[in-house]
This record gives structure tokens, C-alpha cells and sequence, in this order.
């Protein structure tokens, strides 16, 4: 789902395996080439456990912040770019790992 330019968005629910982690993957990758996407928003807040083994992704170099507000600022800082409204730049986002 395409948030803003070159910013996407992929709310995830429910159950991961690795058959839906799989196709997940596949249409992002197809989205990011298609819109030139530079930031994806990866929702897993309907998500009740990540498995990194189940959808054989390295998180490692993930940033992860409080919300998706906060995640839409981080990818316009990123893009240089300013929502209208969005608040003063400079979120600190947060590194897991």
C-alpha cells in the first residue's frame, strides 16, 4: 500500500509462516520496484510473535519506532521531505539488536 511518494506501507495480521512470510516478501519486493519505493513501513503491531527463522529475513538492521506517525517522519527525514503538520524533524528512532 503506498503511503506517500516513494513511501510504502505493509500492515501485517494474523499468523506468520513461512508460505505467507514468503508471498508477503514477494509482492513488497514487486511494490518497491514498481512505485521506486526508499522506505517501507512494516507494521507488525496484529502480529502476536515474529519469528525470524519462519520468514528468513535478518532484522538485525530494522529501525523500529513507537508508531506509524512516527515511522511516516523517519522515512520523510529520510527522503528529505516534510509531511504538512508533521511536527518538528529529528525523531531518534530506535535500533533493536
Amino acid at each position: 500500500m503506498r503511503e506517500w511518494e516513494r513511501v510504502l506501507e505493509l500492515p501485517v495480521l494474523g499468523a506468520m509462516d513461512s508460505k505467507r512470510a514468503d508471498q508477503a516478501l514477494e509482492s513488497l519486493l514487486q511494490a518497491v520496484v514498481a512505485e521506486q519505493a526508499r522506505c517501507v513501513l512494516l507494521d507488525i503491531t496484529g502480529v502476536d510473535l515474529v519469528d525470524t527463522q519462519t520468514i528468513g529475513v535478518d532484522l538485525s538492521s530494522v529501525v523500529t519506532l513507537r508508531n506509524m506517525q512516527d515511522g511516516l517522519r523517519y522515512c520523510m527525514d529520510l527522503l528529505g521531505r516534510r509531511p504538512a503538520g508533521a511536527g518538528p524533524p529529528g525523531m531518534t528512532p530506535r535500533r533493536d539488536g
